[in-house]
């Protein structure tokens, strides 16, 4: 009884977001920006990040920001699924929870597939006029000037604050199956993955020449690196997991710069030295750490950050046996293709995975949180805080290039 009582649930949901996207009509408020204080440039300072509150507003979401209110940072992200309706519930369900917020510190959103009015030339069109001040803000930094016009479909950007660069990215491109590609094969969309793929690639080539950058951050929705979900799953609905959308992250390329070049999209975050990646869409907290290796020797570790839940309903979690998070990592076709793409581009390289958070000690994954990061120095900090404020994880690593200092953080 309870089991039918529960996919009945998830039938009406599925029904709702189906009516949501043929009758609501688009969003037509727009959340407040508060612009970034730049006068601040050098000095030390924090950052929240949290992701996927879908329907759940006035519980899980709701609590979360009555917490995150009160924590000192000067920006907050959103690693995407803030609606499970396509941007029809943000300025009725979204907005009165987060609008205090909204008017203490600037919030930038990556967009996530609930986000999206999929099979439609307008997909992203209710994410971008809510956030109509944002983008336009963004719109005049550089390295954005495609977000030009309060309709434009183009979402990713980024920006530098207090000497690091963050970087937002609209991962939904980089999914190819199903509703995705049908949506991404209208002439709407017609390049814009590759469009995307090469400012990227752009971007941070520059920025790894760029000696006054202290960190490089990014956010997107899907992510790459998980311990796989045990949750329910519908047969013919696809509802309880996103197998297969790792692989594809994991296999994405982007545009070759030179001839013969041939390049992936987290071999570029290797390649640049991004410090870590921000992403959501599987619904518990997890942690993973990539020590990068050369001859042996520590050179550079890469934090991946699954922040999934931030208000919606946990969807069940893995199990953290240390055995089966090892096999994972060993044997997970994309796990290795990822490891033997390092080798082959170098074969002094090598790539360490460790999964950090949760682990047998620590084993629940399941809350609703958000994680501050302080830039301080050249020291990152983070902690990861559920709803009462209690410190679920916690850690440091260094910006500092020296062997010795990328050694020490291989231990924590």
């Amino acid at each position: 009884m309870i089991q039918k009582c529960a996919t009945t649930f998830k039938l009406i949901g599925v029904l709702y977001s189906l009516i949501a996207l043929l009758v609501l009509p688009v969003t037509a408020a727009s959340a407040q920006f508060t612009p970034l204080n730049h006068s601040t440039a050098g000095k030390n300072f924090s950052f929240a990040v949290y992701g996927d509150i879908q329907d759940n507003y006035k519980e899980g979401h709701k609590a979360l920001v009555g917490r995150l209110v009160k924590e000192p940072v000067s920006l907050v992200f959103n690693t995407g699924d803030i609606s499970d309706h396509s941007g029809s519930d943000y300025d009725t369900q979204f907005y009165p929870i987060i609008s205090d917020l909204l008017s203490r510190v600037p919030f930038f959103p990556a967009i996530g597939n609930h986000d999206i009015r999929w099979n439609s030339r307008e997909s992203r069109v209710p994410f971008r006029r809510f956030f109509r001040e944002t983008f336009r803000h963004l719109a005049g930094l550089p390295d954005n000037r495609h977000l030009a016009g309060d309709d434009n479909q183009r979402l990713w950007y980024s920006f530098k604050y207090n000497d690091v660069l963050f970087i937002v990215l609209d991962s939904n491109f980089f999914v190819d199956e199903g509703r995705y590609r049908k949506t991404h094969l209208l002439p709407e969309y017609k390049g814009y993955r590759d469009e995307q793929l090469t400012w990227l690639r752009d971007l941070l080539r520059k920025a790894a020449g760029d000696e006054s950058l202290r960190a490089r951050f990014v956010f997107f929705h899907h992510s790459p690196f998980t311990s796989a979900e045990t949750g329910r799953k519908i047969p013919l609905l696809a509802i309880g997991g996103h197998p297969g959308h790792g692989t594809m992250l994991v296999n994405q390329q982007v545009p070759a710069e030179r001839p013969g070049e041939k390049l992936y999209l987290l071999d570029l975050f290797r390649q640049t030295r991004v410090d870590a990646v921000f992403t959501g869409h599987e619904h518990y907290y997890e942690r993973w750490t990539e020590l990068i290796t050369e001859k042996g020797r520590p050179a550079h570790k890469i934090n991946w950050v699954v922040n999934g839940l931030g208000g919606v309903r946990p969807r069940g979690e893995p199990e953290y046996r240390q055995a089966r998070l090892d096999r994972i990592i060993a044997k997970e076709p994309h796990f290795v293709a990822y490891r033997d793409r390092i080798r082959s581009a170098n074969p002094a390289w090598s790539s360490d995975f460790r999964h950090a958070f949760p682990n047998e000690k620590h084993p629940n994954g399941a809350f609703h949180n958000y994680v501050v990061v302080t830039v301080d120095g050249k020291t990152i900090r983070f902690q990861t805080k559920d709803t009462t404020g209690t410190i679920r994880d916690q850690g440091s690593f260094s910006l500092a290039q020296s062997e010795k200092d990328v050694a020490g953080v291989a231990a924590e």
